[in-house]
C-alpha cells in the first residue's frame, strides 16, 4: 500500500468503517455451519468502532475487549463459556484489504488475556492475509 493510500485510509477511517458496517456484516458460524448476518445494533457499533480504530492505526491487527452483553450480539458467541472471563473482538484486513474480524473468549483479563487472544488470532490472521474472499474453514470470523 502506498503512503498516500495509507494517509487516505487513516483520514477516512470513520467513513470507511461506517460504509463497511452499513453494507452488511456476516459472521461464519463455527464448524462450517454457514454464515449469518449480524443485526444487533450494539455489536455493529462495536465493529464499526474497532474497524475505524484499526484503519487509523494503519491497518495493523487490533484487539478490543467486549462486554458480555456486546458479545451476545455476535451470532457465534451468544453464550459465554463457563470458564471464560473476557471476550475480545479482533479485527484485521485480508490480502485484498477487506475488513475481517472474529471474536474469542479467553480465561483471563488483560494483558495476559490479550496475549492469549492474539496467540489464537495469529494463525487465522496469517491465513486471511494469504486468501481472497470469504473463507469457511475458520473457527469464528467475519468479513466486511
Amino acid at each position: 500500500m502506498t503512503r498516500s493510500a495509507r494517509r487516505a485510509m487513516k483520514a477516512n477511517a470513520a467513513a470507511i468503517a461506517r460504509k463497511a458496517v452499513e453494507g452488511g456484516i456476516h459472521e461464519a458460524l463455527p464448524g462450517g455451519r454457514g454464515v449469518i448476518r449480524i443485526t444487533d445494533p450494539v455489536a455493529l457499533a462495536a465493529l464499526e468502532a474497532a474497524f475505524a480504530k484499526m484503519l487509523r492505526a494503519g491497518g495493523r491487527p487490533l484487539a478490543e475487549p467486549l462486554s458480555e452483553a456486546v458479545a451476545r450480539g455476535f451470532p457465534s458467541h451468544c453464550r459465554k463459556p463457563a470458564w471464560a472471563e473476557r471476550c475480545w473482538l479482533l479485527v484485521a484486513p485480508d490480502r485484498d484489504g477487506r475488513l475481517a474480524f472474529f471474536t474469542e473468549w479467553t480465561a483471563g483479563t488483560a494483558p495476559a488475556a490479550l496475549q492469549a487472544a492474539f496467540a489464537l488470532a495469529d494463525p487465522i490472521f496469517a491465513a486471511w492475509r494469504q486468501t481472497q474472499g470469504f473463507g469457511t474453514d475458520f473457527k469464528t470470523r467475519g468479513r466486511a
